[in-house]
Order: structure tokens, then sequence, then C-alpha cells
């Protein structure tokens, strides 16, 4: 059996496709198709929300939940703890949940179409392409608060403070956040807290360069636009510095334009050793 594929890295929101594994469980009907445009959260680094899904068979719709799952070589799916990392053999696809009290049936072979909210995704993209902007101008706001050379930096050549210190990371309808730990393992690294003391200051700077960025409309793709679940996407944006790539799993914009510019605001709590970066965009 190939292994089902995902459309989402491309964009895709709508696919006519064919049911390739079912399995009856107390949360529901778990079924896996062909190819699915509907995005699920990560439990690995769940920084992106699941899609709105809606599943259509015929005239009949439905509502669908959308997980990582594990599809194993005897046709069994599951979802739930350890089901992604698919123990047994087999491989890792997105799972669809069918609600229990639903009275849609499917089989292995029937034909349907898959349906994303568009505007939910379009809202989540957004938001997921300015985090990363927001990302690489707090890194180079913060490039000359390291003692020594961390020996990581991001695709702009700036000490990668993001990659070193991220906790958590939080993609919304309005706004993004990314949380932060500024322990002992940063400060050997070389990193200097004081140079969080004017977060305003800090925020208002990695704000002027995101600008800078946005009003050069920089354009977007991750790449490979469709694939099985578990191969490695990359997000790639052209930015005046030049074109960046780092490895991304989620769904993306196509550009960034001057009317989705965005503040970025932080806040360091030094008690907690703890930093957080809000994005907001002006017109939220």
């Amino acid at each position: 059996m190939p292994p089902p594929l995902i459309t989402y890295p491309g964009g895709s929101t709508v696919e006519q496709t064919r049911v390739l594994a079912v399995t009856d469980t107390d949360a529901g009907t778990l079924f896996a198709v062909e190819r699915t445009p509907c995005h699920p959260e990560s439990p690995r680094w769940p920084d992106q929300p699941a899609d709105r899904c809606t599943v259509q068979v015929g005239e009949r719709s439905a509502p669908i939940a959308c997980h990582e799952g594990h599809l194993s070589s005897d046709g069994t799916l599951a979802i739930g703890a350890g089901a992604a990392d698919g123990e047994h053999g087999g491989v890792r696809c997105v799972v669809h949940l069918l609600a229990p009290d639903s009275s849609m049936q499917l089989a292995v072979g029937d034909e349907l179409t898959l349906r994303v909210d568009e505007p939910f995704r379009a809202l989540i993209s957004l938001n997921h392409s300015r985090c990363h902007l927001a990302t690489f101008a707090l890194n180079a706001v913060l490039a000359d608060a390291w003692r020594k050379d961390p020996g990581t930096h991001d695709p702009l050549g700036s000490p990668d403070f993001d990659k070193l210190a991220i906790v958590s990371s939080k993609i919304e309808e309005r706004r993004s956040l990314d949380t932060y730990r500024i322990g002992k393992s940063l400060r050997k690294k070389g990193f200097t807290p004081d140079a969080l003391d004017d977060a305003d200051a800090l925020a208002e700077r990695a704000t002027e360069i995101a600008a800078d960025w946005v009003r050069a409309r920089p354009a977007i793709s991750v790449t490979p636009g469709e694939c099985p679940l578990q191969e490695r996407r990359t997000w790639t944006c052209v930015l005046p510095q030049g074109l960046i790539s780092i490895p991304c799993g989620g769904t993306h914009a196509r550009e960034v334009t001057p009317a989705d510019a965005f503040a970025v605001e932080i806040a360091w709590d030094p008690p907690a050793g703890q930093m957080t970066m809000a994005m907001r965009p002006h017109a939220a």
C-alpha cells in the first residue's frame, strides 16, 4: 500500500480522494485517505493548531477532527500518546476522526471529499509566517547579547537565540506567542541576560526590522508541496538579505505584504528566568 500523502504544505484546502483504512473505536471512526489537505496538530511540537475540516460523501457532510497517527501494516489506525511513532511497522499519517454519534458510514475504497475551513487556515498560515519573521528579527536584535559565539546561527548569520532558548510556541488566529527559558545552559553558551533589561526597546527594534522585510513583500513557499507525513518539509522565504530556509511542518502564506505588518512585544521575567515574545498584527 502506498503511504498516504499530505497536500497542505502546498496550500491545498480541498481534496477528492479515496479511503485507505478504517478503524472503529470508542472515540469514533478513524480513517485515512490517499491524499489529505487536513493539517493536524503535531504532538511533538504543537505550535500550529489542527485545521477545522469536514468530510463529504455524496450529498452528506460531517465535521471531522484530524490527528497525527499511525497506519499499521495490517491496516489498523491509531491516534493518541505514542501512536504517531509507529512502533510495530506501518507508517505515520494523518488520521481523520468522525465523532461516535455520526451517522456517516465509511469503508475502504469509498470516494469522498475533504474540505478545510479556508478563512481559519488563512489566518493561521499568515500568523505562522509572521511568527518566523519575528523570530529572525529577535535573533538580529540580540546578536550583540553574546559574550562568545554559541556555535549555532540562523540563516541570516545571527546567533540563533530562538533555537537555543525556545520552550514553546503557539500560533493563534490573532497572535503568536513564543516562550523562552533563560537558564544556566544558555548563559554557558555565552548569552548575557542583562541584554533583556530594556525589553520595550528590543521589541521596538525587532518590529522595525520586521517592518522593513514586510515592505519588501517576501515570497514564501513550503516544499515539498505534497509528500508522506514523515517527510521533512522546508519553509523558504525570500528576504532582501537573501533566501532563507528552515525546517517547518506547518502551513504558510504565499507572501507577507505591507498590509500584513505586525508588532513584536517582549516581556522579561528575571526571577522566573523566562522571556516571552508575542507577535500581534497591527490590525488586531
